[in-house]
């Protein structure tokens, strides 16, 4: 999309956010916060390769809002010193500001009058079912830029939001970097994208929802496309995104994209009794085939995710228990060429997995020349489930009150194989015309975490401490696909790597934090 018709599109969405502030802002006294917190974390064990440096890592978040009912902002940067990133710039010896990585966790604008609720710029964003696994939105809250729009009138709510994946990104790596392609490919493709850097990616989650008393149910729709960060259709259009990639992408037409984009659909149910219970469903399809009704017909693996769960409320707190799982190759993508071409912008066109990346590594040392990659951890790239495909998880978990604390605890067991985001097929360059694949690998890696927390706030001090620690036997590492790198084989198969469980491997992790926050009501 070109950048002047994208900054068109956001003055036209700005001033339809401001239009109904000049009467209706003086209809509350807004409210002004400063926020100030700072945690002390120590990691022990070796279980998350993404965790690079052990011991004491503090770090501090600061937070700021306004909110005038009809309109606000709000904005949280994290300062870190867990090294789990590059540090930033600075004009000191070393070059780097003394270690510490920034985080930009929120930053944006919103609105609310009536049954409409709209939201743009950088924001944690979730999913309708309130599930420690929920499946279209990754329940970690993972910060990202977004344009929401929201309608709720209590029988019936629609909701569309944009999520930004990849924008001009300077990332280079084995799979999408400027050595792979030297002297092989023409150093501008036909997408108008240098060879450099994630290609630019976007994805739009879709939501049509019921509500009959205490019980909902709906429609969950998400895409995602490339070569491309935004695509105001996508947003805007209400139809279901299945049709809008179909219509757009099929040739023979003036506005034909030629893009394979990718669709997912699921549906969801939930009933809530207030003080009592609530029970909820959901399910996600990205892929399946017929061929349990027509033997003929392609037997490629389904790919398709569930959710289960809910939760006790009594006297003692509220108790809670949920279930979920994915098949092999769900949420990532299909392939890395569509043609016999094997050029460039194939594998852009077919970098659609439902994650923020289209790696499972990064450039993390950008000082130092060559590639010094660092991991990116499945639960940081899923758009999605936390834990991606191949696996089963079951958590349970108590939240209440002990010693006027606000206080939690959870125990966790999940049972994982091979996963990747971003590889299609794995150590293959097509599917597996054998069925669907679900922990059927050779290794699995079994992994049991435990955890607990307590909170409590005094004024406008907040004070939390809390524990996690687990053991993973046959835990997963990170290595380099089988496929032979070749000008035949797509950079993406043979050099996006793919975390694996391994045989006799057993690692642990202890995590302690700390943490106090001070709030300030400006007014």
């Amino acid at each position: 999309m070109p950048k002047r018709v994208f900054i068109r599109f956001l003055s036209a969405f700005g001033f339809f956010l401001l239009v109904p502030l000049y009467t209706l802002l003086a209809q509350k006294t807004p409210t002004m916060w400063v926020e100030l917190e700072s945690n002390g974390v120590f990691e022990a064990g070796a279980y998350g390769e993404e965790i690079t440096k052990r011991g004491l890592s503090p770090n501090l978040l600061f937070s700021f809002g306004l909110d005038a009912k009809y309109f606000g902002v709000s904005g949280s940067i994290k300062a870190d010193t867990n090294d789990k990133y590059g540090p930033e710039l600075a004009d000191i010896p070393g070059g780097d500001f003394l270690g510490l990585s920034a985080i930009m966790e929120e930053g944006g604008v919103y609105s609310s009058f009536g049954n409409l609720r709209l939201r743009a710029g950088r924001f944690r964003h979730y999913d309708i079912v309130d599930s420690p696994y929920s499946l279209f939105v990754n329940s970690t809250g993972i910060p990202a830029n977004i344009i929401e729009i929201e309608w709720d009138d209590g029988f019936f709510s629609y909701g569309s939001r944009w999520i930004e994946l990849n924008n001009d990104s300077t990332q280079d790596t084995d799979a999408w970097g400027l050595a792979t392609y030297a002297g092989t490919q023409s150093g501008i493709d036909k997408l108008g994208e240098g060879l450099s850097g994630f290609p630019d990616r976007g994805a739009n989650i879709k939501k049509y929802v019921f509500k009959l008393g205490n019980m909902r149910f709906g429609i969950q729709d998400a895409a995602v496309y490339t070569g491309k960060s935004f695509d105001p259709e996508y947003l805007l259009n209400p139809l279901p995104q299945y049709f809008i990639q179909y219509i757009k992408a099929t040739g023979g037409r003036p506005w034909a994209t030629g893009r394979d984009e990718n669709n997912l659909l699921g549906f969801f149910w939930t009933l809530e009794r207030p003080g009592e219970y609530s029970l909820l469903a959901q399910v996600l399809i990205d892929d399946f085939n017929l061929h349990f009704i027509l033997p003929d017909s392609t037997w490629n693996p389904w790919q398709a995710a569930f959710n289960l769960g809910g939760r006790l409320h009594t006297r003692s707190g509220a108790f809670g228990l949920f279930v979920a799982g994915a098949t092999k190759y769900t949420f990532e993508p299909s392939e890395m060429y569509d043609s016999a071409s094997k050029v460039w912008s194939e594998q852009v066109a077919c970098s659609y997995g439902y994650s923020y990346y289209p790696e499972t590594r990064f450039d993390k040392d950008w000082k130092t020349a060559g590639f010094q990659p660092g991991v990116i951890a499945i639960e940081d790239n899923l758009i999605g489930y936390k834990y991606g495909q191949n696996n089963v998880a079951v958590q349970t978990d108590w939240q209440g009150k002990l010693a006027g604390f606000d206080a939690a605890a959870e125990a966790e067991f999940r049972l994982a194989g091979a996963n990747s985001p971003a590889n299609p097929w794995h150590d293959l360059t097509n599917d597996p015309q054998d069925g669907t694949h679900w922990l059927d690998d050779p290794v699995l890696e079994t992994r049991i975490m435990l955890g607990a927390s307590m909170a409590r706030s005094f004024g406008d001090w907040s004070f939390s401490l809390a524990l996690r620690g687990g053991v993973a036997f046959n835990a997963m590492e990170l290595r380099k696909p089988t496929v032979a790198t070749s000008t035949s084989v797509a950079p993406a198969d043979s050099d996006i790597w793919i975390f694996e469980p391994v045989a006799g491997n057993t690692k642990y992790l202890l995590s302690l934090s700390i943490g106090a926050r001070y709030r300030w009501n400006l007014r």
